[in-house]
């Protein structure tokens, strides 16, 4: 009977670097429930790179809860991608969602696709200006944020930048942030 189980599960054999490469290509919430195959699981989900966190979807009892305890939970050194849909509700405020943002700009950051739904705030909101300064940053994709006019801009390795209904507080934000992108090759924007 054990030959036959040792068949049936060849993922789990894996070490441990393949099987937290294969959650990564999962949304957060069902890599953590990864936790639920075996004792061998569980600390797989924490060694993840890539997180896609959608508090929008999640319910708003535990929306900051979830988000907060993957963060802190979470121990892999860098991130390779870090996808945020986000909104601000009577349970999620800015500095919630400041800090999650700061949380994975502090290990890295290759790739950050933030999405903000103004639905339920009614406005954009003002994105924080650290994402602006992040050495190591590739590829911004932001939907739904107002850039803020700041001189400090220092994306050394950004390559692409993906803009989808972005506002501006003044008319040269835009000019003035391209002007500071050296590697950039891709610039998309819808309005």
């Amino acid at each position: 009977m054990a030959e036959i189980d040792e068949h049936l599960d060849r993922i789990s054999n894996l070490p441990d670097p393949i099987l937290s490469l294969i959650l990564s290509f999962l949304p957060t919430k069902q890599a953590v429930a990864s936790i639920v195959l075996s004792k061998r699981w569980q600390g797989i989900w924490t060694e993840v790179p890539a997180l896609d966190l959608d508090v929008i979807n999640l319910s708003n009892e535990s929306n900051s809860t979830f988000v907060d305890r993957v963060l802190i939970l979470n121990v892999a050194p860098f991130l390779h991608q870090f996808k945020l849909s986000c909104c601000l509700t009577k349970t999620i405020k800015e500095f919630h969602i400041c800090s999650w943002i700061m949380n994975a700009i502090r290990r890295d950051i290759f790739e950050m696709d933030l999405s903000f739904d103004i639905a339920y705030s009614g406005r954009p909101m003002l994105l924080p200006a650290m994402i602006l300064v992040c050495e190591k940053l590739k590829v911004l994709k932001l939907k739904s944020w107002t850039l803020p006019l700041t001189p400090l801009v220092h994306l050394p390795s950004l390559v692409a930048l993906h803009l989808d209904h972005i506002s501006f507080v003044d008319e040269s934000t835009l000019e003035y942030l391209l002007s500071r992108l050296p590697c950039l090759e891709e610039v998309t924007s819808c309005d």
